[in-house]
């Protein structure tokens, strides 16, 4: 809205429906030093009304919510409430739309102006975070307990990161065997040609049988009948191609970009790895390297930035008082004896503040408005 500065703007979902409010500033007072606010009120993106009259009550702050709860309310009066002088600029279309929906806009403003006490610490907690509060949820186990971004994320091994981390080690390897067979001055009797996972005729064409022996890296890399520069590559083990790759410059310089991802997926594809900590990691990157298709193994999580303890004063004190009890019964031995002082040694404890017993996460105690937060993850 031309040049005016944004300063407020606040949502409303009901059903499918998406109401939003945006406030501006005009940097304009009136004859008796209100400022004057632009506003715009759209639903579902659609702009339902938009006005620069809006003349600020001095005792308010243009971005409060007490102020936008004051434009939803004469935005919502509808044919029947007042005047129909009132009405004069609306259009067809307003008024039709402030008929169906002057409700919904007069309850939003009435929870503006009235918040619930989650919707209070939700926001308080959003002020101190500097956050939308549609990104703070209340926890499931715990009213006075909020997280903050709570999302889904997927954890493990996906094919197409199976298959990056396979091509690494391919071209790594491809590197290593170059150098190696320049190196030996051996002739080869076959062109390398593209890596595969065809054994050579001396082995067991049974791929689970070579796969788990000592020899499947040289196996595995070796698409000719006749074995790459004899005993030398044939039985190389981990260490042996990783010593290989090493020697190589073209290899060196391309684990620079990816040395841990190369040698870890080397590591899971050979006998010593027993794959007990990483089946679904092993068992997706085999798939890759088989180039067979892959099954996605990964897990979906539930995860969030933070989880916050919102509380007054009072419930601060409260909880704190159970804290160094419970630290009491738990941890500190002969603290039921009739000659331990447990209130001196709470009185000694609270030295640390509240922070060091609430805020598990950090140990500091943070206040907004009425409120005091403690991180607790």
């Amino acid at each position: 809205m031309k040049n005016y500065e944004h300063v407020k703007d606040v949502t409303l979902i009901s059903g499918d429906d998406h109401y939003f409010l945006d406030v501006y500033d005009t940097n304009v007072r009136d004859s008796e030093g209100r400022w004057v606010l632009a506003y715009e009120l759209k639903l579902n993106g659609k702009l339902i009304f938009d006005g620069e009259d809006f003349h600020c009550v001095r005792t308010e702050c243009v971005d409060s919510d007490a102020v936008c709860a004051s434009i939803l309310h004469f935005l919502a009066l509808k044919p029947g409430d007042t005047d129909e002088e009132y009405f004069k600029d609306y259009t067809p279309e307003q008024l039709e739309w402030v008929s169906d929906h002057g409700d919904t806009l007069f309850e939003w403003a009435e929870e503006l102006e009235n918040p619930d006490e989650e919707t209070k610490r939700r926001k308080a907690l959003a002020a101190h975070l500097c956050v939308d509060v549609d990104e703070i949820k209340v926890a499931r186990y715990n009213e006075k307990t909020f997280i903050l971004h709570e999302h889904k994320v997927k954890r493990g091994t996906s094919p197409d990161e199976a298959k990056r981390l396979v091509q690494l080690l391919r071209q790594a390897l491809q590197h290593a065997v170059d150098h190696a067979r320049t190196t030996a001055n051996t002739e080869v009797v076959r062109d390398v040609g593209s890596f595969g996972i065809l054994p050579p005729t001396s082995m067991s064409t049974n791929v689970d049988e070579w796969r788990t022996s000592d020899l499947k890296m040289a196996h595995a890399y070796a698409k000719y009948e006749k074995d790459l520069l004899g005993d030398r590559f044939v039985l190389a083990t981990y260490k042996n191609l990783c010593d290989l790759m090493d020697a190589s410059v073209e290899a060196a310089k391309l684990l620079k970009e990816g040395v841990h991802d190369a040698i870890n997926t080397l590591y899971f594809l050979t006998p010593q790895s027993d794959g007990s900590s990483a089946k679904d990691h092993i068992a997706t990157l085999v798939e890759a390297f088989d180039e067979v298709p892959i099954t996605d193994r990964r897990t979906t999580e539930t995860v969030n930035d933070g989880e916050y303890l919102v509380v007054t004063d009072e419930e601060a004190d409260e909880l704190w008082d159970q804290s160094l009890e419970s630290y009491l019964e738990d941890c500190v031995e002969g603290a039921d004896s009739p000659y331990f002082d447990r209130d001196r040694w709470k009185k000694d404890a609270r030295s640390d503040g509240r922070g060091h017993s609430l805020a598990g996460y950090d140990g500091s105690e943070q206040e907004e408005g009425d409120y005091y937060i403690y991180r607790i993850g």
